[in-house]
């Protein structure tokens, strides 16, 4: 390319040359000789009445600079003009070059764009062929018939729907159903024909038969002239067009009939009872007003009972919950009680059998058994798979306890709620392979994967086995077979039936010592006629009245009249144990009244009693100058660090000082629970941990808790769900907490507390805390966002109106800094929605960061002087909203159906009771 350049620039080349050849450039070499020439002249040789050196230098600078800018401009349009003819030349070579190109490429471009023309046409072509025959091969095949069938028949309701009237359409849809139901019977008769043919030959001929004696033909004519009159009345009176009728009012005024409010529907039938006349200027008043009942004169009572209303409402009740044997309720469950639970419609059924006191058993099916003893025997068992057992040991030094073989565990429970596993005493909750033992208030429960569910009623003693259909005819021992046979419940292991239960039990014994048994030492029943077990399981007013058509009360009654010592408590063993039994068989009832008892103390030390239902006031100064706190933990990793023990153990320290801290303050005996939650396994749903067998502790030992929880960093699917602070609250609002006194939720977090699906609302748990007159306080495990660094890490936490700092600590009573909370947010994105609820409920936020923060090499000392600042700030800020103020209305309220109760209290300020 460059030789082709150089070819076409050799004109140019060739006029260069020949101009130096002609001496142009020799002339104007001597032209520019012969000015500097008359320039040294001019210069150094001037003439003596010229122009003084400096002038002439002067004027000699002007004209080099002319004749440069006149070179300069000469120069620049040369160039100029150069660079053009070049350019153009370069651009008309280009432009040549580029055209033999395209000549020589044309024809095969051409071509190139005539192949994809064609290839795009025949991909076309094809593609419509295939769609084609797609679109006929779909519209050929039976689901597209079928699908445009459908659509038709939809097309066709849409018209009938938006041309006819609703009472045609209806009409039409209705004649469409009965022909279609007619068409499928006569369809099922005919499958069904070839296969009942025979049978019905023989019907035909027995019928013919019968036909021989004359009044069964008789019989037969005057039926069938009855169904003729019945078909013309029916025809006569149109039952079919006065359905349709309403079936047209329903769907036209329908909605209006449902969304009216009973006084609309009631002023579209009252009539005119009221006139009133009023004329001031003739000083004339008239009022006239029709009453609904009668009224003689002023001086008597209008006689409200007349009203149709009550009438009615007498009525329903009358019918409904009359002491008489003859009630709608009555019949219901005697005939027709339905159990709502499906899992109980399909075979097989579960069923329960009972331990009762010391000496009433219940079988699986039924059978009543008055036995007790001294040695240790099986109550049921597996004695097929041989995966649990369940028996009773009477000890003869101590009250009897219950053995529970799961596996190769064994889990003994006591009376006074001590639970031990394999020997070895243990706290609730607690786990074995295959299953879990947990405790609610009076109640243990031992819930297995193997079909077979352990409660204990403690407060009443009330032990029911319940066992899956699973199990069923594998069962043996005290409570019988299983098997729906109550004939065979008294059968001894070798198969054979006795009628003493004495040896019966002996026959089950399965002490692993010796035992001297004394035989059957169970107490009888009393010999005279006890009114409150009459009144219980005889009476047609009894309160279980509606259970006795579904459960036998003669067992229980036998019980009651065994346990009956003068007291009407004495009979709640065997109500409750009805109760249980009812429930079971999905009929609602409830205990006695007298069954249901709270026991409260007031600031004087005296125990008092109310009933279920009875309400009491406690005066200030009644009310104990004390506070139960109930400690709700989430089982995760960044809780891990309550369980520390060394350096120091770190909880127990931070309890302690907090106690102090409401000593001074004057609350005395503290109690304190935990709850935990948000875990897995046994903590994967909120959990009560018991310490020494109790709810409730003092506060030197609730750190015993906190070494049976298990923290876990990384959750499953179950345990994220069940990080619910919500379902935490609702859970431990349900314990059992002193009369009067303040109740404390300090709440230990690690996810943000938003409620889960399908917990409750923040509304609704702010109602709850408030109706229970809780106080949350929650403690987070990062730093206050402040803008100065300094104070963000003296800060310990803060409230709806002051923030607590580190100097709060050396003062005798905490004051916090209002300025300072003024520069704080809520930390509502690192503790969601349990942050507003703790400002709410008059509580605080606290931060645990020096302490969780701390490096594992920190010395013990320093690190128990951070947690005592910490828990004195906290202790002091916990005791303002600790101490009771008010006077209270307490209530005794059942916590549980089967016998639980707990006292709830209100706040009762003299304004609110001056009121009512």
């Amino acid at each position: 390319m460059s030789a082709e350049i150089m070819v076409n620039c050799s004109p140019a080349f060739q006029r260069i040359q020949a101009r130096l050849k002609g001496g142009a450039v020799r002339g104007h070499l001597k032209s520019v000789l012969e000015h500097l020439k008359n320039i040294y002249k001019h210069v150094f040789h001037p003439d003596p009445n010229g122009p003084s050196l400096t002038a002439r230098i002067k004027s000699l600078l002007s004209v080099f600079a002319r004749m440069h800018d006149q070179f300069a401009k000469r120069f620049y349009l040369r160039v100029s003009q150069a660079i053009q003819r070049f350019t153009e030349s370069v651009r008309e070579w280009l432009k040549g070059k580029w055209k033999a190109v395209y000549e020589n490429y044309k024809p095969h471009i051409l071509r190139t764009f005539d192949d994809v023309e064609t290839h795009a046409w025949n991909f076309a072509k094809n593609l419509m062929e295939w769609l084609q025959q797609i679109g006929l091969e779909v519209e050929s095949s039976a689901t597209y018939m079928k699908l445009q069938a459908v659509a038709k028949y939809i097309e066709g309701i849409y018209r009938d729907l938006t041309e006819n009237s609703k009472r045609e359409n209806l009409e039409k849809y209705y004649t469409m159903f009965v022909e279609k139901l007619k068409r499928g019977v006569r369809i099922l008769i005919a499958r069904v024909m070839p296969f009942a043919e025979d049978w019905l030959n023989e019907l035909k001929k027995a019928w013919q038969s019968l036909m021989q004696y004359d009044s069964l033909a008789r019989v037969k004519d005057a039926l069938l002239i009855g169904l003729e009159k019945i078909r013309w009345t029916l025809r006569y009176i149109d039952i079919k067009g006065h359905v349709i009728d309403a079936a047209v009012f329903i769907l036209e005024h329908g909605h209006a009939i449902i969304t009216q409010t009973s006084l609309q529907a009631s002023q579209k039938h009252i009539s005119e009872k009221t006139k009133f006349k009023f004329s001031p200027g003739e000083g004339y008043a008239e009022l006239i007003q029709k009453l609904p009942v009668e009224w003689n004169s002023f001086d008597t009572v209008p006689n409200w009972r007349d009203l149709p209303e009550i009438r009615n409402i007498q009525w329903i009740r009358d019918t409904l919950f009359s002491s008489s044997n003859t009630t709608i309720l009555d019949k219901w469950y005697k005939y027709l009680n339905l159990n709502f639970n499906p899992v109980s419609w399909i075979p097989p059924f579960t069923s329960t059998g009972y331990m009762i006191g010391e000496q009433h058993f219940i079988t699986f099916d039924g059978h009543h058994i008055e036995f007790k003893g001294r040695c240790q025997h099986l109550l049921a068992a597996d004695l097929i798979g041989h995966w649990w057992a369940v028996t009773v040991n009477y000890h003869s030094h101590s009250s009897r306890s219950v053995v529970v073989y799961i596996g190769d565990s064994e889990i003994e429970l006591s009376k006074d709620f001590r639970v031990s596993i394999d020997g070895r005493s243990t706290e609730l909750p607690a786990g074995v392979p295959h299953a879990l033992i947990t405790r609610w208030l009076h109640k243990i429960e031992v819930e297995t994967d193997l079909g077979m569910t352990i409660t204990w009623n403690l407060a009443h003693d009330v032990l029911a086995i319940k066992v899956h259909g699973f199990n069923f005819d594998k069962t043996g021992g005290l409570l019988g077979k299983y098997n729906n046979e109550p004939s065979d419940d008294m059968m001894l292991p070798n198969g054979q039936l006795t009628e003493v239960p004495g040896n019966l039990a002996m026959g089950w014994e399965v002490s692993r010592h010796q035992c001297q048994s004394s035989g059957n030492i169970a107490r009888g029943r009393s010999k005279v006629e006890v009114n409150v077990c009459n009144q219980l399981f005889q009476s047609k007013s009894s309160p279980f009245k509606h259970c006795f058509f579904q459960v036998d009360p003669s067992p229980y009654f036998y019980m009651c009249l065994v346990d009956y010592h003068g007291q009407d408590s004495d009979t709640c063993t065997s109500a409750t144990a009805y109760m249980s039994a009812c429930s079971a068989n999905s009929i609602p009832v409830k205990i006695p009244v007298f069954c249901v008892q709270c026991e409260y103390t007031t600031s004087d030390g005296e125990i008092h009693t109310l009933e279920e239902g009875t309400s009491t006031i406690l005066e200030k100064e009644e009310v104990l100058k004390s506070t139960d706190v109930v400690l709700l933990v989430e089982a995760s990793g960044c809780n891990e660090i309550l369980s520390m023990k060394k350096p120091i153990n770190a909880f127990e320290v931070f309890i302690n000082v907090i106690n102090e801290e409401l000593m001074k303050s004057g609350i005395m005996s503290a109690r304190y629970a935990m709850v935990v939650f948000g875990g897995e396994g046994i903590f994967s749903s909120p959990r009560v941990v018991t310490v020494d067998n109790q709810i409730f502790t003092e506060p030197q030992n609730i750190h015993k808790a906190i070494e049976h929880i298990t923290f876990v960093n990384d959750t499953g699917a179950e345990g994220y769900w069940m990080k619910d602070a919500f379902d935490a609250f609702t859970y431990s609002a349900g314990l059992n907490f002193r009369a009067g006194v303040s109740v404390t939720f300090v709440l230990f977090p690690c996810e943000s507390c938003r409620p889960t699906i399908p917990s409750i609302d923040y509304s609704t748990m702010y109602h709850i805390l408030l109706e229970y007159s809780v106080t949350l306080h929650v403690f987070n495990h990062k730093l206050f966002d402040i803008a100065k660094d300094k104070e963000k890490k003296k800060l310990l936490g803060m409230d709806s109106r002051n923030a607590f700092t580190v100097k709060d600590a050396r003062k005798s009573n905490v004051i916090g800094d209002p300025v300072l909370r003024r520069q704080l947010k809520m930390p509502k994105d690192q503790l969601g929605y349990c942050a507003p609820l703790a400002l709410e409920t008059s509580g605080s936020i606290f931060t645990m960061n020096s302490i969780s923060s701390s490096k594992k090499r920190t010395s013990g000392g320093r690190l128990k002087k951070k947690v005592e600042k910490l828990a004195m700030v906290f202790g002091k800020r916990l005791s303002m909203s600790a101490i009771p103020q008010h006077r209270k209305r307490c209530v005794c309220v059942p916590s549980t159906p089967d016998g639980a109760a707990s006292i709830q209290c209100d706040n009762w300020n003299i304004e609110q009771l001056s009121i009512l």
